[in-house]
């Protein structure tokens, strides 16, 4: 139990410490329809911060757990295989 609290502990602490860079290009966001009580009120999360190229965001059903089990990842799928389409054709 210890190796595993220090290893949950290592990665809490690196993600307190890391400190992304915006980028040039666009972000597409899948963002969770359902939010929880902790949520900040910004619905992009920071990602509109980062993507100096612009922010496509789509919401998906569920919660940020949820939307990656049926039948919402069935949803998420469909919107993931849209966005990709789309990238082909640019």
């Amino acid at each position: 139990m210890r190796r595993l609290f220090s290893v949950y502990n290592a990665h809490a602490q690196a993600g307190l410490r890391y400190d992304p860079l915006a980028i040039a290009a666009r972000v597409t966001l899948m963002k969770a329809s359902e939010t929880w009580e902790g949520s900040s009120g910004d619905y992009t999360e920071g990602w509109s911060a980062l993507a100096a190229g612009g922010l496509e965001l789509h919401r998906v059903p569920g919660t940020h757990f949820t939307m990656m089990r049926e039948p919402h990842v069935a949803q998420l799928a469909e919107q993931l295989r849209s966005c990709l389409a789309k990238a082909e054709r640019v």
